[in-house]
């Protein structure tokens, strides 16, 4: 463990109890929960987008684009805080961001960290801030999301850079500073994250579906019977959709 500030960045608060029994707790406010969310959204994003072509999404799209809008946009706002500059003027003077670029200035900096380790992290972190800044997601922050600058959003909206990608970059690269620095692999960030995404993102199809087939059973406020009125022919759906009660006289 690093006693130059780098484990406290990661961690922040952490209740003592869960301190005195976890020596690697993740922590409540630091980067590692923010991380977590990044790539727990990632993964739920990223899963819903998949289930756009599915035939479910037309019958619940208010419900199905709320979630993704919802979800992508958590996503968005957590990434771009944490890209943020290491500091920020204030009042004439310097203020540190609890960033990704203030925990890469104190990784290089510190006198406990040995050479190799840091030129693998400063490959990494350059590989990724030149993604984020090549594909104009600083100026996006500033003038799209967190300030609707208004001669940039009257203009004709132009493709932005793939979030998918930066998040990909970003797990590299804390999976080596982190691990370096708490002594292991953190696994709960970076993999118990993406596992935690796909299973909520799989929930929501299957309640979608639960909600379908009892719409459109007999015991449903439809009582369907005669599937073509809802654009389709019996035996074309996901288990044809009740059709063995269907079936019956």
């Amino acid at each position: 463990m690093c006693a130059d500030g780098l484990h406290d960045l990661l961690v922040g608060y952490v209740d003592p109890q869960q301190k005195a029994i976890a020596i690697n707790a993740i922590g409540e406010t630091g980067l590692n929960v923010r991380l977590y969310n990044i790539f727990y959204l990632q993964a739920f994003v990223m899963n819903l987008y998949r289930a756009q072509h599915h035939r479910l999404i037309q019958y619940f799209q208010d419900s199905y684009f709320l979630a993704y809008d919802m979800a992508m946009t958590s996503w968005y706002v957590e990434t771009l805080r944490l890209m943020d500059r290491a500091k920020s003027s204030v009042g004439g003077g310097y203020r540190e961001n609890m960033t990704v670029p203030l925990f890469h200035e104190r990784f290089q900096a510190s006198l406990l960290i040995a050479g190799g380790e840091k030129t693998i992290e400063r490959e990494l972190y350059e590989e990724l801030n030149a993604h984020y800044e090549a594909n104009g997601f600083r100026d996006f922050r500033n003038r799209h999301m967190f300030h609707l600058d208004l001669s940039e959003n009257m203009k004709k909206a132009t493709p932005s850079g793939n979030l998918h990608e930066v998040a990909n970059r970003l797990h590299r690269w804390y999976k080596h500073a982190a691990g370096v620095v708490i002594g292991g692999v953190p696994r709960f960030i970076t993999e118990t994250s993406v596992a935690t995404g796909i299973e909520q993102a799989k929930t929501l199809k299957h309640l979608m579906i639960d909600a379908l087939r009892y719409q459109l059973s007999r015991d449903g406020p439809h009582k369907a019977r005669d599937y073509t009125r809802y654009g389709w022919r019996s035996g074309l759906w996901i288990d044809d959709l009740e059709s063995r009660r269907n079936a019956e006289p």
